[in-house]
This record gives C-alpha cells, sequence and structure tokens, in this order.
C-alpha cells in the first residue's frame, strides 16, 4: 500500500534505488593475543610478494592452533587465531589458484607440507571451480537494511560464497534467478600431513566436530542476504513491475533462502504494493538473532508482479506452493508473514471461498455462464478456492483487510492509470465486465481491476472478503502501525487506517509505533519474533514435549 501515498510524488522513481545495503572490501583484523603474535603472521606485503609462501605458513599456523585446540578447546585466544589463519587460507588458496576441484593439492614443502582437499555440505557449492568464497572478515557492509550485523561467535571462519555462473533451472528448485549468494562457514580439519577444508551451512546445525571437541559453529547471518541485495539490487523493480507486470510476469515466484530442510517449519513472507522480497531484510536479519528461530524455521519469500489485482496474485501463489507440495511432500504447516498486500495474499490462502466470489459475480453457476473455456478457467482459479492445509498460522503487517481510502482519491487515480495490465486479464476483463450480475463504474470501459483498485473499500471483491472468515483452525496476529501517536482505535500508519487493519478474532493484535512499515519496526520485528516462538511452543506441546521458556538466548552478537 505505500505506493499509493508515494505516487504523490515523483521521489518515488529515486527512493526505489535507495542503497539498502552496501558491501565493500575491509582489511582483515589479525588477532594480537595467543602462541602466535600478530607481528609473527604473514603481511600484506608478504601476501602479495610470494603468495605461495604465504599460503602455507598460514596453513601450518592453523594446523598449529587446530593441535593446541584438542589440547585445550577453552583457549579463546588460540581459537582466534585458528579463525583468523582460516581465512586467509581461503584468500590465498583461490589467489594462487590452488584450490582443488577434484582429489587433492599439495601445499608447502618439506615436513610443512599439507595435502589439501575441500568439500561442501552443500551441492550446489561442492565444486569450488564454480564457487568464489570471501572471508567475511574482508567486507564491510552498510546500508538503510543493515545498521547491525548478525553474527555468532564459534569456531570456523565464516565466508559469503558466491557462484561464479547462474545455476540452472533455477525456478524448479525455488532459488533466486542470477547467482547465489549464501553465508556458509569454512573449517579446516587436520590429520598428519592431511588438510581438508569444509565449507559448512552454519543454519544446518549450530554445533560441529572439530580438533575432537564440540564447539559452536562461527557464522555470519546477514553476510548472504546483504550481498544479494547489494549486488542484484532487486528494490529497483517495485515501482516498475507495479506499472508493466506483463513485462516483469516471470518474476512472480517463491524462492528458498536457504537449502529445504524437512524438520524445519517453513515462513513465507509476502511483500505488498510497489514492493519486493528486498522489504523483508530488516526482519530476517532481526530473527537471525534468535538461535531458537535459526533452530526451527527456514525462510522463503514470494515476490511479484505487484499491478496484478491481488486475488490473481494469490493465484499465482497458490500455483507455487502447489508446485512445493509436490516437490516437498512433507513440508511442515508453514507460517504466513504478509505485509500490505502481502498480507490480503496470505488472508486469501486461509479462506474458504467455495463459490461465494463467484455467485456474487456472475450469479450462475460457471457451466452457465458464456464465456471461452482459457478467460473461463482463469476467473475460477482466481475466484474459486479453500484454505490451504499446510498453512498453520499467519502475521499480518499493516493490511488493509477493508481496503484503503486512498486508493479512491485522485492518487490513486493516478497509480491505476499507470498500471499496464498483461493482455489476457485485459481481455478476461471485457468478457466479464459484461457478464457481471451487478456492473461496475459505468463511467469506465470494460476492464480487469488493477491492484490499486482491488484495495478500495468500496471494490466488491474487497467487501465480500470481508464476510467470509478465517478457517478457524488457523491462527492469526496483527501488527499495525500508528505513527507513534497512540490514537488507536482512531490511528492509521499514513496509508492504512486502524479500522482496516484491525481484524476481529486475531489471537494477539500489536500496536507498534511506525508508520506503514510495521514489519521494519522494532517493536514489530520483535512481535515476529514472539508469535515464531509461541508457535514453537504449540507445537511442541501437541507433540507432547515440554515448552521451553520464552526469554531470548544471548549466544549472538551484533555489530
Amino acid at each position: 500500500m505505500k505506493a499509493v501515498m508515494s505516487l504523490a510524488s515523483a521521489a518515488v522513481l529515486f527512493s526505489a534505488c535507495a542503497q539498502l545495503s552496501t558491501v565493500k572490501n575491509a582489511k582483515p583484523v589479525p588477532p594480537t593475543l595467543g602462541i602466535v603474535s600478530a607481528a609473527n603472521l604473514p603481511s600484506e606485503k608478504d601476501q602479495r610478494a610470494d603468495p605461495e609462501a604465504a599460503l602455507a605458513r598460514y596453513l601450518s599456523i592453523a594446523a598449529k592452533a587446530w593441535s593446541d585446540l584438542e589440547r585445550d578447546p577453552s583457549n579463546a585466544s588460540t581459537l582466534l587465531l585458528y579463525n583468523y589463519s582460516v581465512g586467509r587460507v581461503i584468500s590465498l588458496v583461490q589467489e594462487t589458484g590452488k584450490l582443488p576441484s577434484a582429489g587433492a593439492v599439495l601445499i608447502g614443502t618439506g615436513p610443512n607440507s599439507y595435502r589439501l582437499t575441500y568439500s561442501s555440505d552443500i551441492k550446489l557449492v561442492a565444486d569450488p571451480r564454480n564457487v568464489h568464497l570471501i572471508p567475511a572478515d574482508e567486507l564491510r557492509i552498510a546500508g538503510k537494511s543493515y545498521s547491525s550485523r548478525v553474527r555468532r561467535d564459534g569456531i570456523g571462519a565464516p565466508v559469503l560464497v558466491q557462484t561464479d555462473a547462474q545455476v540452472r533451472k533455477a525456478r524448479e528448485q525455488f532459488l533466486p534467478p542470477g547467482r547465489i549468494y549464501y553465508g556458509m562457514t569454512a573449517i579446516l580439519e587436520f590429520q598428519g600431513g592431511q588438510a581438508r577444508l569444509i565449507v559448512k551451512d552454519p543454519l544446518a546445525s549450530d554445533r560441529v566436530l572439530a580438533a575432537g571437541n564440540n564447539f559452536t559453529l562461527a557464522a555470519d547471518f546477514s553476510i548472504g542476504p546483504a550481498a544479494i541485495l547489494a549486488k542484484n539490487r532487486p528494490q529497483r523493480l517495485g515501482f516498475i513491475r507495479m506499472i508493466r507486470p506483463a513485462k516483469y510476469a516471470d518474476t512472480a515466484m517463491l524462492v528458498r533462502l536457504q537449502p529445504y530442510d524437512p524438520d524445519k517449519i517453513p515462513v513465507l513472507m509476502t511483500h505488498g504494493l510497489q514492493d519486493t522480497a528486498a522489504t523483508w531484510a530488516p526482519l530476517l536479519n532481526e530473527l537471525r538473532r534468535d538461535p531458537e528461530i535459526n533452530k526451527h524455521y527456514q525462510f522463503w519469500v514470494y515476490s511479484y508482479p505487484s499491478g496484478y489485482p491481488f486475488p490473481y496474485s494469490a493465484m499465482l501463489l497458490r500455483e507455487e506452493l502447489d508446485r512445493v507440495d509436490k516437490t516437498y511432500p512433507h513440508h511442515k504447516k508453514m507460517i504466513l508473514v504478509g505485509h500490505s498486500m502481502g498480507g490480503l495474499l496470505s488472508r486469501l490462502l486461509v479462506t474458504d471461498a467455495g463459490m461465494t466470489f463467484w455467485d456474487r459475480y456472475f450469479g450462475k453457476p460457471p457451466d452457465e455462464v458464456p464465456m471461452n473455456a482459457k478467460d473461463k478457467q482463469l476467473l475460477e482459479s482466481a475466484l474459486i478456492f479453500e484454505h490451504r492445509p499446510d498453512v498453520g498460522r499467519v502475521i499480518f503487517f499493516s493490511t488493509p483487510h477493508r481496503g484503503a481510502g486512498l486508493a479512491t482519491t485522485w492518487i490513486g487515480r493516478i497509480g491505476i492509470g499507470l498500471v499496464k495490465l498483461p493482455a489476457n486479464l485485459i481481455s478476461v476483463g471485457v468478457t466479464a465486465t459484461k457478464l457481471l450480475v451487478t456492473p461496475g463504474n459505468s463511467a469506465r470501459k470494460p476492464h480487469f481491476p488493477t491492484s490499486i483498485e482491488t484495495l478500495s473499500p468500496y471494490n466488491p471483491f474487497v467487501k465480500t472478503l470481508n464476510t467470509l472468515p478465517i478457517a478457524d483452525h488457523i491462527p492469526y496476529h496483527s501488527v499495525i502501525g500508528d505513527r507513534g501517536r497512540g490514537n488507536t482505535p482512531s490511528s492509521s500508519d499514513g496509508v492504512v487506517p486502524y479500522w482496516s487493519s484491525h481484524l476481529e478474532g486475531a489471537q494477539s493484535e500489536r500496536i507498534v509505533p511506525s508508520g506503514h512499515a510495521s514489519h521494519q519496526n522494532q517493536e514489530g520485528m520483535e512481535e515476529a519474533d514472539r508469535i515464531l516462538r509461541l508457535n514453537l511452543r504449540g507445537e511442541r506441546e501437541a507433540a507432547g514435549k515440554p515448552a521451553r521458556g520464552h526469554a531470548r538466548p544471548t549466544a549472538f552478537v551484533a555489530g
């Protein structure tokens, strides 16, 4: 909904390109404690002059630190030295072209030589010929979405892993198009003259067996998402995808933000009007601070051209979820998180419509409506549906359940005039409008409504939707902004008024001091964390397991 307001100003064209994230090179800071001081480490000058010698030296230092950790795993100085050395080995082994693609490569000479091999927990990065590894301590993150960096202390060198080429059949695997950017953690294992570089997924497990001991696995949870935003800048497409949805039809897709895990609960986040999945970066960064969330949840996003009428976008999302069910038939019930119009898409997934919408528009069964088969099939898919049995809970952020008055003002009319729907929807609109039981505005030519029109409080779909309850076994929650004025129920977040975002029957309703971006407000993000933890307690109780405390652990650090 935020676009309905921002269309009043040409500044929207520039704000959409604001840098949400920047990732720049940085000098890693060597440890100053331990058995080897910074003065004994190869300098930058040494590394430039003879990178192979520097690689062999860092490999030997890492091996010595590994041996020391076997004897004393509690030595923090040795752990810092080990992690730092692993990071430099990663940089130098690529610079020298010695990252083994198969088998092993010999590094060093004499008694300090090591036979180095490589492996990965994730198939996509199992072949080092197709990826590039960048130690996270060599990268600096900044930008609107990353005021803090979420890391986990432990053993290993966090790295940004990026594929050198686009992933084949990415859509079939629910992966983003283009290159993959993902945060992982490198471990160097030593056994005699054997050295094994393993790149592990820190979201798969927070523990690792290393140097004969059980350690917390180090992680940098911000680096992967930050790199995606910095490299791809998806927020640039928010406005253009709204006004030219047909041109970007292939961008309607569900994307996994981490490898699929059948033991973790999917959290599906859906953005609103004139927005993209980039809007979820602050919330994802906040949730990554919570070890319980990382342990039990996996995050997905649904991105789509927001110029489509939202019932049509919900239809496309249902099709994506049908693919999910076929690909991952035993996935756990998902949690839906929707912001603004994305909340309306989420609501349609938990609503039993039956024939209600169809009858409201046409007044007779589909087989009695004189319409060509293709157009009729599209309308049936968009208007006739039941709730998704694979949904377990919903969180609505600033959702205009009863529409928003701005959609009917001159600002909304400008937006409507800018949106150019695809030919198939235009054709359906011309045909269907002539068959409606209650015709729409006669002053306008027969047409299929845009997303902005379907957000009007007077839209027949919106009015009918509010006569239908959410499936009674699916709990839902509301997070609503009041711009810090504390004037509920007469409040508004600046775009959606309280009377529209309030929903009877919600398990909880949280008013936060924010504008329309309640999902990026600190209190709103903390509420999302609370609800996800509440959901875990419900799952444990259903399984007969004891519930755990609600207090958030402090194992994560931000900086």
